[in-house]
Order: structure tokens, then sequence, then C-alpha cells
């Protein structure tokens, strides 16, 4: 099932691809995989997340998204709650994975 969030009347598809780890490298000179657990690097994800799967439609450059976020807070917390489902989705994977390999 595609995860959307709503920004100012209008969906977005969260979802994680190359297009976005590269925006995020791009953007920040760092992997996601050296990502600090701040507030700046979220954010900094979650645009670049949303241009990733949204790059014809998503029209935010980073400043005027910081603006709609001020705009609805909820969409930090929904971003946050995607980001934490994802995480247990990989756990779930590898338990899977050590379980079928024994």
């Amino acid at each position: 099932m595609t995860k959307t969030i709503k920004i100012a009347d209008k969906e977005f598809v969260l979802r994680n691809s190359n297009r976005s780890l590269l925006k995020f490298e791009e953007t920040t000179g760092r992997s996601v995989m050296d990502m600090n657990p701040n507030f700046s690097d979220i954010l900094t994800l979650f645009w670049c997340v949303l241009y990733g799967a949204n790059r014809l439609t998503f029209n935010y450059e980073f400043e005027d998204f910081l603006d709609v976020l001020d705009e609805d807070e909820t969409l930090v917390e929904q971003f946050t709650s995607y980001l934490h489902n994802k995480k247990e989705e990989v756990k779930d994977t590898k338990v899977k994975k050590k379980v079928v390999m024994k």
C-alpha cells in the first residue's frame, strides 16, 4: 500500500527511492547512512523523500517547504511515523530472512 501525505490540499507519495537518497547526499554532502538524528536532517530527508517520489509535481524549494510545515505541524509527525514504520518493516524483514536461512 502506497503511503501518501496531504500538503496544501494536494496528495504526495511518501516513498524511499534512489532519487531521494541522491538528493539528500546532494543537499547535505553526506549519505543517509551518516545522517544525524537532528531536526535539520529529518526535515531535509522529508523534503528529499517527497522530491524523489514526486519530482514532477512536488514544486517546493526547501525554504518554501519549511513555510508549509509551519502551517501544518502534523506533517512532521506524519513523516516521523512513516520513518518509524519503515524501520519496523526492515526489522521484520531481517527477522524473516534469519528464520528462512536456518
